[in-house]
């Protein structure tokens, strides 16, 4: 007959167990803000608003992920060192609201709404 197979996740934070659904609504938010529009080098003179490093257990080399202020309501995201878009602001506000109520085992939403 079949086998089947079955995995287990289990998302800690600082050693505490944290809601998977949470979870992958965050990591979602994260991965997928949408890019706005087109952006130069130039554009991200700011202060770093967030910082995230994905890190591969298949060999791949990490992505860094630095989301830069402006003074509009533009974040500039650079992916490696490479600027090629902005996002607004607001997302990644609300983006690392849902970084701390997740840290702090609160229910988060997600920003894409």
């Amino acid at each position: 007959g079949e086998s089947a197979e079955t995995s287990e996740v289990a998302v800690k934070y600082n050693d505490k167990i944290r809601e998977e659904a949470y979870f992958r609504i965050l990591f979602d938010d994260i991965a997928y803000i949408p890019c706005r529009g087109a952006a130069e080098d130039s554009e991200k003179g700011g202060e770093v608003l967030f910082k995230i490093t994905y890190e591969y257990n298949t060999g791949r080399a990490a992505d860094t992920v630095v989301y830069y202020g402006t003074d509009s309501h533009k974040a500039i995201p650079e992916v490696n060192g490479e600027v090629d878009c902005y996002i607004y602001s607001a997302d990644v506000d609300g983006m690392m609201d849902n970084v701390k109520a997740f840290s702090e085992g609160k229910e988060i939403k997600s920003i894409a709404n």
